[in-house]
């Protein structure tokens, strides 16, 4: 007998048990964290623990950040703190990288992981620079306020988008267009529960109209749609 006839493909010894190749790399497509290099891992894993070591700083920002969004009896008290400022600075620091990384796997960002750090970093940058010039040039004060609940709104949003993961469990096949809709969402929701208090803050301070519409275009919506625009490009 030939050891050609005798040797058969796997295929037909097992008729039924193979999976095409092309079925495995949609599948591992579809998964967020289906590859990861070095360097993103290694990210990941310093975010993971520096957010445990300084959890409660962090819970707290939280905490705060909510009341100053949403509560309006208990704004002035998260106004009065002093370490308020430099919590949620160091709680934004952690929370860009790991933004950036959930917008950049879900399928939203066309960008790498780098830029789109890069792209959230430099937002806030602008927005910091352009917050102490305005600072500078007018109510100390008022703009300070004004401030804290834009890191505010800043900080709910990036939170809130963290758990779309559990998209990922729940509807691997579907998760980058369910993916998208949440994080829109929560974008959505964050600008509209802030918008309220932004106002408020900014009549309580009697800034004047013409301000009010160019703190919202300079700040709030032409910098956002620049970043979302390079990012969805």
């Amino acid at each position: 007998m030939l050891a050609m006839e005798v040797i058969r493909p796997v295929s037909e010894a097992w008729p039924g048990s193979t999976l095409p190749l092309s079925a495995c790399a949609d599948g591992a497509a579809n998964m967020p964290l289906a590859a990861l290099n070095t360097t993103t891992s290694l990210l990941i894993i310093s975010v993971v623990a520096l957010a445990i070591i300084l959890f409660r700083q962090v819970a707290s920002t939280f905490l705060n950040s909510a009341m100053l969004v949403f509560s309006e009896n208990r704004r002035d008290e998260v106004l009065n703190d002093s370490n308020f400022g430099k919590l949620s600075f160091v709680t934004t620091v952690l929370l860009v990288p790991a933004y950036a990384f959930v917008v950049s796997t879900s399928g939203v960002s066309t960008r790498s992981l780098a830029v789109t750090i890069l792209l959230v970093a430099s937002l806030l940058i602008f927005r910091l620079v352009t917050f102490r010039l305005m600072a500078w040039a007018g109510n100390d004060s008022g703009m300070i306020d004004l401030k804290r609940h834009s890191d505010s709104a800043f900080i709910l949003l990036m939170t809130a988008s963290l758990p779309v993961y559990i998209v990922s469990l729940a509807f691997p096949a579907a998760y980058h267009s369910i993916a998208a809709f949440y994080l829109a969402a929560v974008a959505v929701v964050s600008f509209l529960a802030y918008l309220p208090s932004c106002l408020k803050t900014i009549k309580s301070s009697r800034f004047s109209h013409f301000f009010c519409f160019l703190y919202l275009c300079i700040l709030e919506i032409l910098p956002i749609a620049v970043v979302v625009k390079i990012l969805v490009s």
